[in-house]
């Protein structure tokens, strides 16, 4: 299913070279340039990937996982498909409405702006309303009652874009955390459960699952973590990421004779055709040689895969 991009690597993954980080270096990393020139790059990303858009939302058959496919014609799915095609293509003619009525006068422009926010918000409430702010937890029924239990594990899922505010918002708040490396209130609240699940003595190992837009959340996570966390506590840790849009992930070498990171395990899954994959993980791993990004882990890449 995955390959190496090196054709003549026998590994089904890429990674960094071993000694990427402790290599002089003659210029700061992208991620590290200023938002203005992180804002500029990613719209020029943003526009050479932008055929692979609609490789979003498909392939729209078959649902290898039946109803619990995101795509299964269930009432549920259908009713939210619907509202989120409604919210693209308001969105997107909200978007355009910016520049062809920016001829009205200002007060009248700005309550057309607030009231389309409100009404984006009143939309997107729909999704959102009864989630809790320190996140869904797993129920148990008859049949997962049976398996082995894993009460030292701790498992921590953070979603990525079409739970928020749309499709076209969401990707502008990407633009926005990448440039601005902005923590919305959810990288917090997450925050909050990661670390103290790392200090809970009665787990040994913490799982954090990180998907899509939640990649540059998850990065941010992680960069806090190693800010303050002891490596005893941060030794517990493994990422699992899928679709990532993050332009960097932090994993520094635990010392200069070892190759062992403080975070022991990192890993990346990648379709080579998927927007978000083209725009985040896959661009910024693409110049490992060159020592030019900051980007841990191994990643596996499902080539042709959307």
């Amino acid at each position: 299913m995955y390959s190496s991009p090196d054709s003549d690597s026998e590994l089904p993954y890429m990674e960094p070279p071993s000694n990427e980080a402790l290599e002089p270096i003659r210029k700061p990393p992208p991620y590290t340039g200023t938002p203005l020139f992180l804002f500029l790059s990613d719209i020029k990303l943003f526009f050479q990937d932008f055929f692979y858009l609609p490789y979003l939302f498909i392939p729209l058959y078959p649902w290898k996982s039946g109803p619990f496919s995101e795509l299964y014609p269930s009432r549920e799915n259908l009713i939210g498909i619907t509202i989120h095609c409604i919210l693209s293509a308001t969105q997107f003619a909200f978007l355009v409405s910016l520049f062809t009525l920016s001829f009205l006068p200002t007060f009248v422009y700005i309550g057309y702006v607030g009231v389309c926010f409100a009404a984006n918000e009143l939309v997107c409430w729909h999704f959102n309303w009864g989630i809790p702010s320190n996140g869904l937890k797993s129920t148990e029924d008859g049949f997962t009652r049976s398996w082995p239990r894993h009460d030292d594990e701790a498992w921590i899922f953070l979603n990525g874009i079409c739970v928020g505010a749309g499709v076209f918002f969401d990707l502008i708040q990407c633009l926005i955390q990448r440039a601005l490396l902005y923590a919305a209130q959810d990288v917090r609240e997450c925050y909050i459960l990661v670390k103290n699940a790392l200090l809970d003595d009665h787990k040994k190992k913490v799982i954090l699952i990180l998907h899509s837009q939640c990649g540059i959340e998850g990065g941010m996570i992680i960069d806090w973590l190693l800010d303050e966390m002891p490596l005893d506590k941060l030794q517990k840790l493994e990422v699992y990421t899928f679709s990532n849009l993050a332009n960097h992930f932090s994993n520094p070498y635990r010392g200069n004779g070892t190759r062992s990171s403080v975070i022991p395990h990192i890993e990346h899954h990648a379709n080579e055709k998927d927007f978000a994959c083209r725009f985040g993980v896959l661009n910024f791993t693409r110049h490992y040689t060159q020592n030019e990004n900051r980007f841990a882990g191994k990643v596996f890449i499902n080539r042709g895969g959307a």
